[in-house]
């Protein structure tokens, strides 16, 4: 079973490539993503990290994050200490610009693994920088004339399946999930247009998600583009996170070429700017010419690669509304609002089992009632931190089973070492 789902795995992932070429994978745990399972695969171009999710029909891509070949700077690696990783290594991947993305995995994968990364990256010669002009049919757009679809292949249809029922399977955001079903209801519908050479018009597809921490934001884009490369409004789908640092230089006059390195990592994806108002809120009649130039050059660029590259802007309600009506560019091309809203205490608790199921705990039901009573008790407002909240929650839930069944020495049986009780659940506020 395990050979055929790995079989299914290189599968879906030359799909999710294009027209890269895969040249190896692993199945790894990513330490960025707080230990979760992931496949680390490399491309004659790029270094993609895919989470599944495994389904009747087989695992399903439900996030893909890629990150230029040429971005790489170095690696390393180190053994993990004590007993239950004995025979694991961690692996960190530098990046040119200070960021690293660090992986756990068994000995001899990652020592073969390394080896033939380290190899071909030995013999490869350095590509030429991508091309930032407009996208095929960019000028067309501009003019007003049709715009053409892109194909749609069986691959495809399997991954828009996929990526629906990802959304489907997080906890909450009903008015989430039915604002991206409305995007998709229409974007399908222009596409049928198109197909009988019916005038669809032009639709921006760059998005603002509004509400408090913790809400899925991120997550959520990142299914948006899976979703969108599968009913072909993007080529790739791949998700490059960015903030204010990522965009904004130390000196005037460097900002727009920085913000553009940037953005020609997401072309061919989603470009998801979290915290967009910090380009532009520097305080109370202090103008921010660093942050503007951030903004101005975004906004051409957005402009230039509208037909296969979309921003996902995100943060606090009130600050994003501001933010929006700092700029007519940015209103125009943001026109859809998403609101994520706080979780419920009920749904709270869906996590924080989601958390438990993910490590095999259970949580028992006098547990399952002080996890509750605690939500219940928390004030909800800019400070609260939703779904952080509650893995915050579990974590010292873990802690305080450590601290009850430490005692017990080696007489601690399967079902203690299994169960959460309302003892290890902190006491409400």
């Amino acid at each position: 079973m395990q050979d055929r789902h790995a079989a299914w795995r290189t599968r879906r992932i030359k799909d999710e490539l294009g027209g890269e070429r895969l040249l190896m994978s692993m199945a790894v745990t990513s330490v960025n993503q707080d230990q979760v399972p992931v496949t680390l695969a490399v491309s004659d171009r790029s270094i993609w990290v895919f989470t599944f999710l495994h389904t009747a029909a087989g695992p399903q891509i439900v996030d893909s994050r890629v990150t230029p070949l040429d971005a790489l700077d170095h690696l390393s690696s180190a053994p993990l200490r004590g007993p239950l990783f004995s025979r694991h290594l961690r692996v960190v991947l530098h990046f040119r610009d200070g960021s690293t993305h660090v992986f756990d995995g068994p000995l001899t994968e990652v020592q073969r693994f390394l080896g033939m990364l380290q190899q071909y990256l030995a013999k490869r010669r350095a590509p030429a920088v991508p091309n930032l002009a407009p996208g095929p049919g960019a000028e067309a757009s501009a003019s007003g004339s049709h715009a053409t679809a892109r194909p749609r292949s069986a691959g495809n249809e399997r991954s828009l399946e996929a990526s629906l029922a990802a959304l489907d399977s997080l906890v909450g955001l009903d008015h989430v999930k039915r604002e991206v079903r409305q995007l998709k209801n229409l974007m399908e519908i222009q596409r049928k247009r198109l197909e009988q050479n019916l005038p669809a018009g032009h639709m921006t597809h760059h998005l603002a998600f509004v509400g408090n921490p913790g809400t899925g934001k991120t997550t959520v884009a990142r299914l948006i583009g899976q979703l969108y490369r599968a009913l072909g409004v993007v080529p790739r789908g791949h998700l490059v996170e960015a903030a204010r640092r990522d965009l904004v230089a130390e000196y005037l006059g460097q900002t727009a070429t920085k913000t553009a390195a940037v953005f020609e990592t997401a072309i061919g994806g989603v470009l998801f700017v979290d915290e967009a108002y910090s380009l532009t809120d520097s305080g109370p009649g202090e103008p921010d010419p660093y942050g503007r130039e951030a903004v101005d050059t975004l906004l051409k660029l957005m402009e230039d690669r509208r037909d296969d590259t979309v921003v996902i802007i995100a943060g606090y309600p009130e600050k994003i509304a501001r933010f929006l009506m700092s700029n007519p560019g940015l209103r125009s091309r943001f026109g859809t609002v998403i609101r994520f809203d706080d979780y419920s205490d009920e749904e709270l608790l869906a996590v924080f089992l989601h958390f438990c199921e993910e490590e095999q705990l259970i949580c028992a039901p006098d547990a399952r009632a002080r996890v509750v009573e605690y939500f219940a008790t928390r004030q909800r407002d800019e400070t609260f931190g939703n779904a952080r909240e509650a893995r915050l929650l579990f974590e010292q839930a873990k802690l305080k089973q450590g601290d009850r069944l430490a005692p017990e020495g080696d007489s601690v049986g399967r079902d203690a070492l299994q169960t959460l009780t309302a003892a290890d659940i902190a006491s409400p506020a």
